[in-house]
């Protein structure tokens, strides 16, 4: 068997070694690359070599809360109590602690006058709005009472408790005009509580 030559270091050429393939082969036609050449090519590979793919995926939820309807159930009527007949030309403005204050009128007492009395139920720790009237009249004879300047005691931002409850009271100023039959002149009036 026939051996190639020895490998030949080629000033600028790089290293090139020459084997004979076969018995009768042309050597010529056995000359590998270089190894600069090789070299090369495995950059110029690894460099073409597309980048591999990365992805990140993550999962979260969606939700919403559907809030208990709120409702208004009343638990006192408002009332003014009773104005001396002969004096009723004036006003009596009841507090929400229960006070009566009078103007121009006389106030015999009274255990029956007292606030209106409301309980709100609903979405637990919810904030809610009071709406109250400008006014309502009862109609008393050709004159009539008039009752104005409605308050409520649920201070700052009325809110329901842990429990979904809250309770709140109602004064009011009674306007009685002259001239005004005597017994009792009952009137409605409407409160309307809703979420803000």
């Amino acid at each position: 068997m026939a051996f190639g030559k020895p490998s030949r270091l080629h000033p600028g050429r790089g290293l090139t070694k020459r084997v004979n393939a076969r018995p009768g082969a042309d050597p010529a036609q056995a000359v590998f690359p270089t190894w600069g050449q090789a070299a090369l090519a495995a950059l110029a590979l690894l460099s073409l070599a597309p980048a591999a793919a990365t992805a990140a995926t993550s999962r979260t939820t969606a939700s919403a809360t559907i809030a208990a309807p709120v409702s208004l159930g009343k638990t006192n009527n408002l009332n003014f109590g009773a104005v001396d007949p002969s004096h009723v030309q004036g006003t009596v403005a009841l507090q929400t602690d229960g006070l009566r204050w009078a103007g121009g009128v006389d106030l015999p007492e009274d255990p029956k006058a007292e606030v209106a009395g409301f309980r709100v139920l609903g979405e637990p720790n919810c904030a809610f709005t009071i709406t109250l009237p400008k006014r309502v009249v009862l109609a008393a004879g050709d004159a009539g009472l008039q009752v104005t300047d409605f308050t409520h005691d649920a201070a700052g931002i009325p809110t329901l408790d842990g429990t979904g409850a809250q309770h709140f009271k109602i004064g009011a100023t009674l306007r009685a005009g002259p001239s005004l039959a005597q017994g009792s002149h009952v009137g409605t009036f409407t409160v309307i509580v809703s979420w803000d």
